[in-house]
C-alpha cells in the first residue's frame, strides 16, 4: 500500500509540474504577443523610420512642407501593413486647423493656409510612439 500512495503522490507531483509548465509557456506566449507591436523592425530600421518623418517636424514649419507632409503620411498610411504603424495626425492647441477627412488616417491640406507658418510636433506623452519607439502621432498647430 505504501508504494501505491507513493505512486499517486509522484503521479500528481508530475501532473501538477506539467500544468504549471503548460501555464508558464501559455503567459510567455501572450507576454511575447504584446511586447511584439512592432519589434519585427531592427533599431536601425525604427531610427530610419522615425528620421524620415522628423525631417517635416519643427517649431516653423512652411505651408509648402506641411502639405508635403500631409501627402507623405497619407500615402505613408495607404500602404501600412499594420494598423499599429499607421501615422496619426492632430490638430490642437492655440490655433487649429481642419486635416481630417471622412477616411480614417488620410489627411487633407485644403486648409493649409499658404500665408501661415505651423509647429508639426509629436505628441510628448506615450501616445506619440508606439512601444517599438515609432513615431505614431502628431500633432499640428498654427502658429502665424
Amino acid at each position: 500500500m505504501e508504494n501505491a500512495t507513493k505512486a499517486l503522490i509522484i503521479a500528481a507531483a508530475i501532473l501538477i509540474a506539467i500544468v504549471l509548465i503548460s501555464l508558464g509557456v501559455f503567459v510567455l506566449g501572450q507576454g511575447t504577443e504584446m511586447v511584439k507591436d512592432n519589434s519585427d523592425m531592427t533599431d536601425a530600421q525604427i531610427l530610419a523610420y522615425n528620421k524620415e518623418i522628423e525631417a517635416y517636424l519643427g517649431k516653423k514649419v512652411s505651408a509648402s512642407k506641411l502639405k508635403q507632409f500631409i501627402k507623405f503620411v497619407n500615402e505613408h498610411n495607404r500602404n501600412a501593413t499594420d494598423e499599429t504603424k499607421k501615422i496619426q495626425l492632430t490638430s490642437g492647441g492655440r490655433s487649429t486647423i481642419n486635416i481630417t477627412t471622412e477616411t480614417e488616417y488620410q489627411y487633407t491640406s485644403e486648409n493649409v493656409s499658404s500665408e501661415s507658418v505651423y509647429e508639426v510636433t509629436v505628441w510628448s506623452n506615450s501616445e506619440g510612439y508606439t512601444s517599438a519607439g515609432l513615431i505614431k502621432k502628431i500633432n499640428i498647430m498654427k502658429i502665424k
